[in-house]
């Protein structure tokens, strides 16, 4: 429980959305109510279309988890039952994230950027 992100503060579901934001902002080229950026998205729809839909689909399914995951403070989440909603909020947050993860190296190979991923120390 004290290993979460911001264990002192009680800020990790504000901080973990914010990590996301950061996300979607790089990839769309946004910015607050700024929508006219240059993102990644253009680069990678010049390239593969698909997977520029797929990158954003993921990213509309990343958003709806952490918003999710607000309605419950994280450690009170981490700490419950697995069978709670809090707890499979933050599982669904965490299934997210690894999919944009694989989206981005794919994204990243098609514009031939080389990536060095790691296996995560733990499966879910």
């Amino acid at each position: 429980q004290e290993d979460e992100h911001s264990c002192f503060s009680d800020t990790t579901n504000a901080d973990l959305q914010g990590n996301f934001v950061g996300i979607k902002n790089v990839y769309l080229g946004t910015y607050g109510s700024n929508t006219t950026g240059a993102g990644i998205t253009k680069l990678v729809a010049a390239v593969d279309p698909a997977l520029d839909a797929q990158m954003k689909a993921d990213l509309q399914t990343a958003e709806a988890a952490f918003t999710a995951m607000q309605a419950e403070p994280f450690d009170f989440a981490i700490m419950s039952d697995d069978s709670a909603p809090a707890r499979k909020h933050v599982l669904e947050a965490i299934q997210a994230v690894k999919k944009l993860a694989t989206d981005i190296v794919a994204a990243g190979t098609k514009l031939g950027v080389q990536f060095s991923v790691e296996a995560p120390s733990e499966e879910l």
